[in-house]
């Protein structure tokens, strides 16, 4: 049980927003106050005036990368997962509460936006066909994501697989933007 718990805690660090600064633990990773990186803390990039505000979730998955800009601030309980994708945060950008970011496809958000409490970002989507689906076998598409420069993203929007949002462009409360040509 110790030997799993030690090589779950080789992926894991927590953010301490007092220090600002990283600090080894020992052989299992970094650590910091609440905030969570699991997977190879060396594929995420945090730029000069980063504030994690809070409990945050940054995962890691294969291939994947985050790269976040300057004076980017997150607030308590978002959820950023590369899952394998490549996920880009301009400068400047603000992160709500309990927002989610999802990079399989990819995503870029353009510098000075803002995502609201609880809005979301996809960037890959179930392919299913039919009504003899099979839930556990669906295939995913993926697709980028990319927000533009100044844009808000107000408070529980979703952004799904393959959608832009252009320069200077405000998503409502509550919106869905999925493409025009979704594939079901």
């Amino acid at each position: 049980m110790i030997s799993k718990l030690i090589s779950c805690l080789r992926y894991f660090f927590i953010f301490n927003q007092c220090t600002g600064n990283l600090s080894r633990i020992k052989d299992f990773g970094l650590a910091y106050d609440w905030s969570l990186i699991r997977g190879d803390v060396n594929k995420i990039r945090f730029g000069k005036g980063a504030r994690i505000l809070g409990r945050v979730v940054f995962v890691l998955d294969g291939d994947g990368i985050i790269n976040i800009g300057d004076n980017v601030t997150i607030e308590d309980g978002a959820y950023i997962n590369s899952h394998g994708g490549e996920i880009t945060i301009g400068n400047n950008v603000f992160i709500g509460r309990g927002a989610i970011i999802q990079g399989m496809g990819g995503v870029i958000i353009g510098a000075n936006s803002m995502m609201g409490p609880n809005s979301q970002i996809y960037s890959s989507n179930h392919i299913f066909k039919g009504e003899d689906v099979v839930r556990k076998s669906l295939q995913e598409k993926c697709s980028p994501v990319l927000i533009g420069e100044n844009c808000w993203l107000c408070a529980n929007s979703i952004i799904t697989a393959g959608v832009t949002i252009n320069q200077d462009e405000v998503v409502l409360p509550s919106i869905v933007r999925r493409p025009s040509h979704l594939e079901v």
